[in-house]
């Protein structure tokens, strides 16, 4: 049976219409992968009284701010490691969780063993230690705490006349390198020095001692009148 080319035409186009009317469109999977977003915890409190590197990289990766004890000391490798992640911290008073100003700091340069055995000590009057990488960094510690949450300063720095100079360009600041016990009640009478450079040396344990207790003594410094 022969069919005419026409017919056999209208067959196929029939049949092609046919096929786009029924044709169901199937959307594309979305080929992006999913992304979770990571959320910084916000803050984290540590008990700790020294704050290293090490115990940093294991308990606080990923958090934006720390909470630790005001007697806690942080390492120069635990400062690093803060300014590395952008972790920002405060202490905390342990008996109301809230900041304290402290009347004193110590804050240490230039490391001894009897440095060790004073940190220990100013502790347990209250004072807050801090140890640090080299004058410079001693400088700034020592002004910003003093913007912030302390009344006094002690650097104890192989350089303290660099300190001095340093911390005197801010106008809160009044600071004085002293050598012995009498040129700390001089500072504290004729400046109201709140920050006090000097260099250990070979100065032992109770010789440094004494010099923080006749800090302690005059209570928190005070500028003159008429400053």
């Amino acid at each position: 049976m022969n069919i005419d080319a026409q017919v056999i035409d209208d067959i196929v186009a029939g049949v092609l219409s046919q096929l786009r009317m029924t044709t169901t469109v199937v959307r594309a999977k979305d080929d992006h992968p999913k992304i979770d977003l990571v959320t910084k915890d916000a803050t984290v409190k540590l008990d700790e009284i020294v704050i290293t590197e090490d115990l940093l990289s294991e308990k606080a990766v990923g958090v934006e701010s720390l909470s630790i004890k005001r007697e806690a000391i942080i390492t120069p490798s635990g400062r690093d490691w803060l300014r590395k992640h952008d972790v920002s911290w405060k202490r905390v008073n342990k008996t109301t969780d809230s900041n304290q100003k402290s009347a004193w700091r110590l804050i240490v340069a230039t490391p001894s063993d009897a440095i060790e055995k004073l940190n220990e000590e100013v502790n347990r009057w209250g004072w807050i230690v801090d140890c640090v990488n080299g004058a410079e960094e001693a400088a700034v510690c020592g002004v910003t705490s003093l913007s912030e949450e302390t009344q006094g300063v002690v650097i104890l720095t192989s350089e303290p006349e660099r300190v001095v100079c340093r911390a005197n360009r801010h106008s809160h600041i009044r600071a004085a390198s002293v050598s012995e016990v009498s040129d700390v009640t001089r500072v504290q009478q004729q400046l109201g020095a709140n920050l006090v450079a000097l260099s250990p040396g070979n100065r032992g344990f109770f010789e440094l001692r004494n010099m923080m207790k006749t800090l302690s003594a005059g209570g928190p410094p005070k500028a003159p009148e008429n400053w």
